[in-house]
């Protein structure tokens, strides 16, 4: 008999030659006073906003840039944050007013 209740362990990931490339650039290219992951979380928002304003988030906020693209994990929260606010953006669109 088959014990369904018994759950399988996680499968772990495994990085491949690229994951451990990217992680070496990420870790020789890191200056002093590049900023954390908390950090670019916290100012995300502003830089989104600035980006989908047309201004020039990069040069107001190029710390944020830089580490967005260092850091996969926060790109990937960015991108993930962009496509939110588009697809909310459409549904506003597509959505009859009255």
């Amino acid at each position: 008999m088959n014990d369904t209740s018994k759950s399988e362990p996680p499968k772990r990931h495994h990085c491949g030659h690229q994951d451990i490339a990217g992680l070496m650039r990420t870790i020789f290219s890191a200056e002093d006073d590049d900023i954390t992951c908390g950090e670019c979380y916290d100012h995300i928002d502003e830089y989104v906003d600035m980006l989908r304003a047309g201004e020039d988030a990069a040069t107001v906020l190029p710390k944020v840039k830089t580490h967005l693209a260092q850091c996969k994990c926060c790109e990937m929260e960015f991108k993930a944050f962009i496509a939110i606010l588009e697809a909310e953006a459409d549904r506003d669109r597509d959505t009859p007013v009255g």
